[in-house]
């Protein structure tokens, strides 16, 4: 009997350090972690059913009535063990005539003080939820968990969001890259579970950031590309790109153009030489010495190549 006494205790002990004092801004968590470590400890029945009325008959078994007062006085502690003795001490634990109030009544009490708190809460939380936007860099696998959390919070308030409705509410907080994946799922006549929105979402995600970093890639090869013809030397670059092709064509015609005008200018018509005109050739001068004529300098300024004879 001792060891049995003593294993409910540090049962009901572990439960009180697992759940958090209320301090005005967790009611709806403490409410239901507090239910649950009374219904598990097994003192519930206080909560869960009236006192017994008392029996007519003195000598008649009290059993039941014992067994109440006990679940009564268990829970009591449990409650009053997981409150901040500020807010403790400001809820009183008595009725209008100085009796001790039951688990049952003291919890509600607690809840008529908070009850506004929390309405507040659930203002808070759905405003949250309605400016709640995906910002592509936390995942988006964690901001759908944070939605669903935010909505389950709201189902403790008695605020349920049907998962149809939190579908949808989530496609709605994510990004413009999302808008084909969204018109998709518009499109279709089925409604997508929150794990497959979980699954498709994640999918699309990593879609996204295979293009991007497919495109990145592409950018630092055009890039470098850039960089290697401008340090590639001239000869290397013959055939390269159709306007330096153009330019070095232009170059070599503008070239020839002026080599064909200059011998045009100065050319020797007997050794065909662009140097020195005809008068000014020796194999002239020395040709006609072989042929027995007399060089006249003022010849047709430089004279013409005669005919053999």
């Amino acid at each position: 009997m001792a060891a049995a006494t003593a294993n409910a205790v540090n049962t009901v002990t572990g439960y009180l350090k697992s759940i958090e004092p209320l301090n005005g801004t967790n009611y709806p968590r403490w409410y239901k972690y507090v239910n649950v470590a009374i219904a598990v400890c097994e003192y519930d029945l206080a909560l869960r059913r009236d006192k017994p009325a008392e029996l007519a008959d003195s000598n008649g078994d009290r059993t039941a009535i014992e067994k109440w007062e006990r679940s009564d006085r268990m829970a009591n502690m449990i409650i009053k063990n997981t409150i901040t003795p500020a807010i403790c001490g400001a809820i009183s634990d008595k009725d209008q005539n100085g009796n001790d109030l039951s688990a049952k009544a003291y919890l509600a009490k607690v809840e008529e003080n908070f009850k506004s708190s929390y309405k507040t809460y659930a203002s808070t939380l759905i405003m949250k939820m309605l400016t709640s936007r995906y910002d592509g860099h936390s995942g988006i696998r964690e901001h759908i968990m944070s939605m669903c959390h935010m909505a389950n919070k709201l189902k403790t308030l008695d605020m349920a969001i049907s998962d149809g409705f939190l579908v949808h509410f989530i496609m709605t907080s994510l990004p413009v890259q999302y808008s084909p994946f969204k018109i998709s799922y518009n499109t279709q006549k089925t409604t997508w579970s929150m794990a497959e929105l979980i699954s498709y979402c994640v999918e699309e995600e990593e879609r996204q950031k295979a293009e991007r970093m497919k495109d990145a890639v592409n950018m630092v090869s055009e890039r470098f590309g850039r960089v290697s013809m401008s340090n590639t030397p001239k000869h290397q670059v013959k055939f390269g790109s159709s306007r330096q092709h153009k330019k070095n064509f232009n170059g070599h015609k503008s070239k020839a153009v002026s080599r064909k005008k200059t011998s045009n200018e100065r050319l020797c018509k007997f050794c065909k030489s662009p140097k020195y005109e005809q008068k000014e050739c020796h194999g002239f001068k020395k040709w006609l010495k072989n042929k027995g004529i007399q060089f006249d300098p003022n010849y047709k300024k430089g004279g013409a190549k005669p005919k053999s004879g």
